[in-house]
């Protein structure tokens, strides 16, 4: 099973824990679009999401060490988000 696969069946559970992160009160799992990159920058372990709500993209990773290139690893992995984004919507004409 992918990555967006098992996301899709947990945008529930996702949109509970973005809900307690950003103390907002979102109801409808439905409204999340999964945008996470399979082999995006880092290809062993997976402990990456990324998901549009409401025209906001949203990026998590997990991290249990501190870890000095990671706004280097954000940068990348946005750059990858916002080009697959406009490939797929057809905004690059």
């Amino acid at each position: 099973m992918k990555t967006n696969e098992r996301s899709e069946a947990n945008k529930k559970w996702t949109l509970s824990l973005y809900n307690a992160v950003n103390g907002t009160s979102f109801a409808e799992p439905e409204d999340i679009r999964f945008t996470t990159i399979e082999n995006a920058v880092y290809m062993g372990m997976k402990n990456d999401v990324s998901f549009i709500l409401f025209y906001v993209m949203n990026i998590y990773e997990q991290q249990s060490s501190y870890n000095p290139n990671m706004p280097v690893r954000q940068l990348m992995y946005a750059g990858k988000l916002y080009d697959k984004y406009i490939q797929v919507n057809n905004l690059n004409a």
